[in-house]
């Protein structure tokens, strides 16, 4: 008898942190959205957020979520706080 079961043990994830505006969204007028996802593909996490209610954004960036100088890796809940402490936003 051959067993027929499959396991995966791991997925794999990339890490990235993004920012977009929602330019005719009024309410929030000024304010750039932080995230963080581990999708390859950041827009696709955009839309998941957005596309739903069909808002219009504009992606302003995304990188990696890995600090330069380690091999360490960071959240948007990381990147808000050094925002707040760091450059007082």
């Amino acid at each position: 008898m051959t067993d027929k079961t499959i396991i995966s043990t791991t997925k794999i994830i990339y890490p990235q942190i993004y920012a977009y505006v929602i330019p005719e969204y009024k309410p929030q007028e000024g304010w750039i959205k932080v995230g963080y996802t581990t999708k390859q593909n950041v827009d696709d996490r955009i839309k998941e957020q957005t596309g739903t209610a069909g808002i219009i954004y504009n992606k302003l960036w995304s990188e990696h979520a890995k600090f330069f100088d380690s091999n360490e890796w960071f959240t948007d809940k990381h990147f808000h706080s050094y925002l707040r402490k760091v450059k007082h936003i």
